[in-house]
């Protein structure tokens, strides 16, 4: 009896420490019973069709340089999505990113020089990360809602980008706007960023940093419970958000040779439905940016494709929509499934 009612206090903090292993197991354990993931399948298969109906359509997209002009115009969306993505996994959201751009933009067209090219690319991303970081701290610190606090601070970081820039313009020096038309190891710079993107992913999922993020998304409170820092994990994902925004600000005045104080705005949105399309749930817990970048991909190529085919271009954002209403749906088949299964383990 003795040891009995000494063992009976342990117990509960054993059961706490338990559900964000399932949480973050069962999506796994799905897969290897043969379980499609269809938010896995379904955007990269998309981007398959998508891409053959353009080529097609468009012969000289198969060659490197044509291909990699295409990848430009991915690139900006794919690098703010992959942030928007990092910070949807711990459930929550970033409406900032269009303002962090835009003040980068303004940053970058109106103080570099020839000789600070980059020292101003490096300061910009720590600018964002800082950005990031102080949603993440009034978000956690003061349990305000993600999408109040981001959406104040995208209005005060648009009225900064105004004063540092009033108007579209400025300059940023040749060697600088030149380095995105350039080549690597005979790949156009576009699509050597994107493989460095998708091994930065690859890299960046299996630190525990990132299982940490999962492992909140799937169930904040267990998680904490188990002894995870939630707080600081919730900031590094807004201070990566920020800076993911930096570097798609970096990429956008190389293309633009200037800077644009709202060039982000149009970004906000749309890298959410990027993130949603690529297969990550708004619930947090699941996806990743290397379904982020398959989304990516297939909102640049749908403006492509209608341009092609001489349809009027305000059917892009109709077709977007559509596209991110059958992700949404998807993603509520796969989280109906992934419940089933949790429940039978």
């Amino acid at each position: 009896m003795s040891d009995r009612s000494v063992q009976a206090p342990s117990q509960p903090a054993v059961e706490a420490a338990a559900p964000p292993v399932v949480a973050v197991s069962s999506w796994s354990a799905s897969r290897r019973r043969g379980i499609p993931p269809l938010t896995v399948v379904v955007p990269w298969s998309f981007l398959v069709i998508l891409f053959v109906v353009y080529a097609v359509l468009e012969p000289s997209v198969l060659t490197l340089t044509q291909l990699g002009n295409v990848g430009t115009g991915a690139l900006v969306l794919m690098l703010i999505a992959a942030g928007q993505t990092i910070v949807i996994l711990t459930s929550g959201i970033d409406l900032s990113v269009g303002g962090t751009m835009g003040l980068g933009c303004a940053l970058l067209a109106t103080q570099m020089h020839s000789g600070t090219v980059l020292p101003w690319i490096v300061g910009v991303l720590v600018i964002g990360a800082i950005v990031g970081a102080g949603n993440g701290l009034i978000i956690t610190y003061f349990a305000m809602q993600p999408f109040i606090v981001t959406l104040a601070t995208w209005s005060m970081l648009d009225g900064l980008a105004l004063i540092v820039l009033p108007a579209a313009g400025g300059t940023v020096p040749v060697s600088f706007a030149s380095f995105i038309y350039s080549t690597v190891f005979g790949l156009p710079v576009s699509l050597f960023l994107m493989l460095v993107l998708a091994a930065f992913w690859l890299w960046l999922k299996r630190t525990p940093l990132v299982r940490r993020m999962y492992a909140i998304g799937s169930d904040e409170e267990a998680t904490g419970l188990s002894g995870v820092p939630v707080k600081r994990t919730k900031i590094a994902a807004y201070a990566l958000g920020g800076s993911f925004a930096m570097a798609a600000a970096i990429l956008y005045t190389m293309q633009t040779s200037s800077g644009d104080p709202a060039a982000g705005d149009p970004f906000i949105l749309t890298s959410v439905a990027a993130a949603v399309i690529g297969g990550t749930s708004l619930f947090g817990g699941r996806g990743g940016a290397g379904g982020t970048i398959a989304g990516a991909w297939i909102l640049t190529l749908i403006a492509d494709v209608i341009f092609a085919v001489n349809i009027s271009q305000f059917w892009t954002p109709i077709v977007q929509g559509l596209l991110l209403i059958l992700a949404v749906l998807a993603g509520a088949v796969a989280e109906r499934r992934a419940r089933q299964l949790e429940r039978s383990l």
